[in-house]
């Protein structure tokens, strides 16, 4: 089946959904003394000051040794405002985030459980630790977490894309629709979602509204590869072969190698060779 052929099906960088900044409030289980609130502070501080560097030194590219200084003594305080205080949802949510910087995927879901256990109707651990099990692959308990937060806090429409890869991956692409839809609200200058939905659109056998969502991908960034590729598909798809071809020449010199049964069926139904 050549709808398995798609280049980068659903693709959803993890760098582009991990500088995505909540505006759901985080809800503090009971008051903070005004030495807890400190230690807190000190240690959202050092957080904020950690991704600063980060982003300055991919920017600039700087060693990266000033971002992990800076992420170290953020943990630091965030242990400390948990020593102080061990009921600190925000603090737990805090370090959950820098586990997750940090790729330790175990330690994050703890942290994000414990702030779950603390504070089950906060909307953002529980958005925060479906995406650690997005990243390993869990996508059925992401889903769950994604749900739940989306039940609490609906009012995060550039989160639901995270959501609809979920589904992609499990081969839900009609689910995954209308995630997209709501994150190309506040998305729409954004290629990538557009290309996604554009591919959930085309498993789906909707090859016209597939083709749509590339050609707005491609407006948006007229050298990206895979939309030219995947527009391809559709176009032949469609039985119209002259575009896919063409949609084929300009995915070549943007860098992406066709598959090769994808360009043998091609010129078995155009009659042509390229």
């Amino acid at each position: 089946n050549d709808t398995d052929k798609t280049h980068a099906p659903c693709r959803l960088a993890r760098q582009e959904q991990k500088f995505v900044v909540s505006t759901a409030p985080a809800k503090q289980h009971g008051p903070r003394s005004a030495e807890q609130e400190m230690a807190f502070r000190n240690a959202r501080y050092e957080s904020t000051a950690a991704l600063i560097l980060l982003l300055a030194a991919v920017a600039s590219a700087l060693p990266g040794c000033a971002w992990y200084s800076s992420h170290n003594r953020a943990m630091r305080k965030y242990n400390k405002a948990l020593k102080v205080n061990p009921n600190d949802v925000d603090a737990y949510i805090g370090r959950g985030n820098l586990w997750l910087d940090k790729d330790d995927y175990d330690s994050a879901i703890r942290d994000f459980s414990k702030a779950i256990e603390l504070a089950p109707n906060n909307a953002e651990a529980h958005y925060s630790r479906g995406e650690v099990y997005r990243y390993k692959g869990d996508y059925d308990q992401a889903i769950r977490d994604y749900t739940k937060a989306f039940e609490l806090n609906p009012y995060v429409p550039w989160k639901y894309a995270a959501r609809a890869y979920a589904y992609c991956k499990k081969g839900e692409y009609d689910l995954a629709i209308p995630d997209y839809t709501v994150a190309i609200g506040v998305y729409m200058s954004i290629p990538w979602v557009w290309h996604d939905r554009g591919v959930a659109w085309y498993r789906t056998v909707q090859y016209d509204r597939a083709i749509q969502d590339y050609n707005t991908a491609i407006m948006l960034d007229p050298d990206y590869a895979e939309a030219y590729y995947n527009r391809a598909m559709a176009h032949a798809k469609k039985k119209d072969y002259d575009k896919a071809w063409a949609d084929v020449k300009k995915a070549r010199e943007l860098g992406i190698t066709p598959h090769a049964e994808f360009i043998k069926d091609l010129r078995k139904a155009s009659g042509r060779n390229e």
